[in-house]
């Protein structure tokens, strides 16, 4: 997508008004709850000490499932993960 395309004034208070989704993207609906619940934190910016933290889970089942989410949904690094979210609107650009 065109730098231009996501930088319009339109685009960026059409985005920015909207809640985030609760629900899953069709992409998305390979991933369980729980592990839904972490792409979520994840994107968001949160650490992986951060996401155990607030689920009760050890870093190491958050870093488990880091992995299998990006399997899952194809990406490679953290950052496609906030893209893939930020598209389907799961988070907001002020949420990122």
């Amino acid at each position: 997508m065109p730098a231009s395309a996501t930088s319009t004034p339109h685009c960026h208070r059409r985005c920015c008004s909207r809640a985030p989704r609760r629900t899953k993207p069709s992409g998305c609906r390979s991933l369980s709850a729980r592990e839904f619940e972490v792409f979520r934190l994840l994107a968001q910016g949160h650490s992986s000490a951060q996401c155990a933290q607030a689920l009760g889970l050890s870093p190491k089942t958050i870093s488990n499932h880091e992995t299998l989410i990006k399997e899952k949904l194809g990406v490679l690094t953290s950052a496609a993960l906030v893209h893939l979210a930020l598209r389907h609107e799961l988070i907001t650009p002020s949420s990122a």
